[in-house]
């Protein structure tokens, strides 16, 4: 099984303490490799001194923009040129404000998982590999059961992984990969997420 631990937004004082509580020193997986997340960060409200922190403690940080405009419209209508600049921008803000290279920067997960009709040119110019944004069916609801494992978008996705997603890719990107997340519901049937 494979389980990722993602996190979205700003990196600061208020939850660098949960991170460090969830994600200590000693807690390792049954081959001692140590347990990390992904954090999918924007720039708004950010300390880079604990972005840095998350870095040196192996943790993988990802684009969740620049600045996270809380118009789901926006990111509908925005321009190539401004989806470039808010995610590829944001990989820069590492770079610049935190000393991380930019090619340890490889994925990013849109905003309100509004994935745009040309995120993945964009993608693919600026050298990301992956996406995190696309969500799948809801497990026991005409699906199969499965859960959706990660793709390459060597080809198009067809709709049974792309049904519940605006803007899917239409065209090959030879080398991106998607990271879906699988929906599910708990007891109480509250939907959720399961990466």
């Amino acid at each position: 099984m494979i389980v990722t631990v993602t996190f979205d937004d700003h990196v600061n004082a208020d939850v660098i303490d949960y991170y460090r509580l969830l994600f200590p020193w000693n807690r390792t997986n049954p081959n001692d490799c140590p347990i990390t997340g992904t954090f999918f960060v924007c720039d708004a409200a950010t300390d880079y001194g604990h972005v840095v922190e998350l870095h040196e403690r192996g943790h993988e940080l990802g684009s969740h923009s620049v600045n996270h405009h809380t118009s789901h419209m926006w990111w509908r209508t925005a321009t190539l040129e401004q989806i470039r600049g808010e995610m590829a921008g944001m990989r820069d803000r590492f770079q610049f404000k935190a000393s991380i290279p930019a090619d340890a920067v490889k994925g990013l997960r849109m905003p309100f998982l509004e994935i745009h009709k040309g995120q993945f040119d964009m993608m693919q110019d600026s050298g990301f590999l992956y996406d995190a944004s696309m969500m799948t069916m809801e497990l026991g609801d005409g699906h199969d059961g499965r859960p959706v494992w990660p793709f390459t978008l060597d080809t198009p996705p067809s709709s049974y992984y792309c049904n519940l997603n605006r803007n899917c890719p239409v065209k090959d990107y030879p080398g991106l990969w998607e990271m879906p997340m699988n929906r599910w519901y708990n007891l109480k049937h509250q939907t959720g997420s399961l990466e």
